[in-house]
């Protein structure tokens, strides 16, 4: 069977105000007017910036379990003790003189 399209070429008539709307419309809905090169390189730099955020998820993830584990490891020791020069004194009979 033959194609019916094969030997189908437009005439150079005016088209209608209707049909060019119609047909812009169509072409930004679709980007049907833009190039492809231009769609690749979008496409490239989009999932350049996912990558580099994936990898800064990643590293933020790192720091966060590295964190947790200090926390734990923390949480399972005694806090640390003050040096004796840090140690406060309380001050004692400061209101018993009135």
């Amino acid at each position: 069977m033959e194609d019916p399209d094969y030997n189908w070429k437009p005439k150079n008539r005016p088209q209608s105000t209707i049909a060019l709307n119609f047909m812009s419309e169509l072409d930004d809905l679709f980007r049907l007017d833009g190039s492809l090169d231009t769609l690749d390189k979008t496409v490239h730099e989009k999932k350049q910036a996912v990558t580099t955020q994936t990898q800064e998820l990643e590293a933020l993830e790192a720091q966060l379990r590295a964190a947790e584990e200090r926390l734990n490891q923390a949480k399972g020791t005694s806090p640390p003790r003050r040096r004796d020069s840090q140690h406060q004194t309380p001050i004692q009979d400061v209101f018993s003189a009135q």
